[in-house]
């Protein structure tokens, strides 16, 4: 990660890819900062001359850190999107236009 977030932190994040069906569905695994490893699946689809992605994460536990560390990962696949349907609609990016 790039300059990802309000503080624009860079980072890396490692796991296995468990599956990748292109152009529908990408699913990988990585681990929190607890250290719960969580799965992640991107299925995207057409829905009426546009495009539906569905961002699912699973695997955290029943705990209060597992369901903090659940709330803080929804809005940041939140952000992650708006970025993604800024970049795709207008080449904006979250720190200046692209220029090339």
């Amino acid at each position: 990660w790039l300059k990802w977030g309000p503080d624009r932190t860079d980072g890396e994040i490692s796991g296995p890819v468990l599956e990748a069906e292109r152009p529908r569905r990408y699913v990988f695994q990585w681990n929190d900062h607890l250290g719960d490893r969580t799965t992640v699946a991107f299925d995207i689809e057409p829905r009426d001359g546009e495009t539906l992605v569905t961002v699912t994460e699973t695997g955290y536990p029943d705990t209060p850190d597992g369901r903090w560390q659940f709330m803080d990962c929804a809005v940041g696949w939140g952000e992650a999107l708006a970025l993604l349907k800024f970049w795709l609609e207008h080449r904006v990016r979250a720190y200046g236009p692209v220029t090339s």
